[in-house]
């Protein structure tokens, strides 16, 4: 039985709601990690994060334990808790300094977060001070979830969205209006200041498709399922595009869905996808196979000339590479975060749509086009979040439910 156990370092920080999984999250928890130790040299930290049985290893920067909702034991029997001592998880959260939530996208009602949500709870009823990297955060409409975000981000030492959407809603929640922050998504400080200008070596189209639902603004989902054919389309698309040399298939959530932990896995849509193609427009199209990091996703899809994607961070990754890329999305998250940041060229809502405005973003350099620089400016600002949450103060005492 592994039994969970501080380091020496102080203070005792505890990153929690990685969804790795999604590489997109694990590119976050890097970016979190490197933040953390830039600001906080000394400190002790361990990521409460999910499938960290599965792809830990992966991680090799990451201090990995049980996700945050198993630790305070609401959800005790996850998989993630095998060979692990129940009481030493326990342990490790009682003593530690601060919880923060990092980054990501999982505060959505429709995605059923009730144990995360319960998770927080405790931590703010144990006293722990806890603050919020950069989330986006849907509408919540249930009673009980109101309530239980009303008195965590009442306690929080700070909240940061990655959009103003999420502000809005954080605000209909009772966030205290001095505690929140717009900054951006962690993902963009993982790449150089000014992407490689080689391009020569770069060819085909890179091509990320999924299935999740697009939570848009009003609450509303949009699946994208519900149009198989229109992907099928697209991949013919980018097949004609001059020039283009083949497209590949790969996502940030793949090669994890045959565990029978019910996981989403792209892969399985490109599958789909591909066998609906003619035989010899299918020859043309590369799988890529297996669960992909983030750093590796992102070195793969720098290889190409262009790239569409219906996920956030590999369109993130895409254009941090100085790669052409377009998001193809409702999904108020995505949609908000790139709008701000100036990035609406980049945006389309039709996978039909696609392939034109990639081949309208090829006509010149991504610099002149997007301004990344001022992308990671904006994400600068989440240092103020770790000072805020280190200001916050250590040593706590339990807050007395009512």
């Amino acid at each position: 039985m592994r039994s969970a156990e501080w380091n020496g370092g102080r203070p005792r920080i505890v990153v929690a709601d990685a969804w790795l999984a999604n590489a997109g999250d694990g590119a976050i928890s890097i970016a979190t990690e490197r933040r953390l130790r830039r600001l906080a040299p000394g400190a002790a930290v361990l990521h409460a994060a999910y499938q960290g049985d599965l792809v830990g290893d992966l991680y090799p920067e990451l201090d990995i334990v049980p996700p945050l909702a198993a630790l305070a034991r609401v959800t005790p029997e996850i998989p993630e808790m095998a060979g692990w001592d129940p009481a030493s998880c326990e342990r490790l959260l009682l003593d530690a300094d601060y919880v923060l939530s990092q980054g990501g996208g999982f505060a959505m009602e429709h995605y059923d977060p009730w144990e995360r949500l319960r998770a927080w709870e405790l931590v703010v009823e144990h006293g722990i001070p806890i603050g919020f990297g950069p989330q986006s955060v849907g509408p919540f409409s249930r009673s009980r979830e109101r309530a239980i975000l009303g008195r965590v981000y009442g306690a929080a030492a700070v909240i940061a969205l990655r959009e103003p959407v999420s502000a809005a809603h954080v605000a209909d929640l009772g966030a205290p209006r001095e505690r929140v922050m717009v900054t951006a998504d962690e993902g963009f400080t993982l790449f150089p200041l000014e992407p490689s200008p080689r391009r020569r070596r770069r060819s085909g189209i890179a091509l990320v498709m999924s299935g999740h639902p697009w939570l848009r603004a009003d609450g509303a989902a949009v699946r994208p399922l519900e149009r198989l054919d229109a992907l099928v389309e697209l991949v013919r698309a980018l097949l004609g595009i001059r020039g283009g040399r083949g497209v590949t298939l790969l996502s940030t959530q793949q090669g994890l869905g045959h565990l029978g932990r019910g996981l989403e896995d792209d892969s399985e849509l490109a599958a789909t996808v591909v066998a609906r193609l003619p035989r010899r427009l299918a020859r043309r199209v590369r799988l890529v196979e297996g669960y992909l990091p983030p750093l590796e996703c992102a070195r793969l899809i720098a290889g190409h000339r262009g790239l569409v994607s219906m996920r956030m961070h590999p369109a993130i990754f895409g254009l941090s590479s100085g790669v052409p890329s377009v998001l193809v999305s409702h999904a108020f998250k995505a949609t908000g975060l790139f709008e701000m940041l100036g990035f609406g060229a980049a945006l389309v809502d039709d996978p039909a749509s696609a392939a034109g405005r990639l081949q309208a973003l090829t006509a010149g350099p991504i610099s002149e086009q997007f301004d990344l620089e001022a992308a990671r400016e904006r994400t600068a600002a989440n240092d103020q979040v770790i000072e805020r949450l280190l200001g916050a103060g250590a040593g706590h005492a339990p807050i007395p439910t009512p």
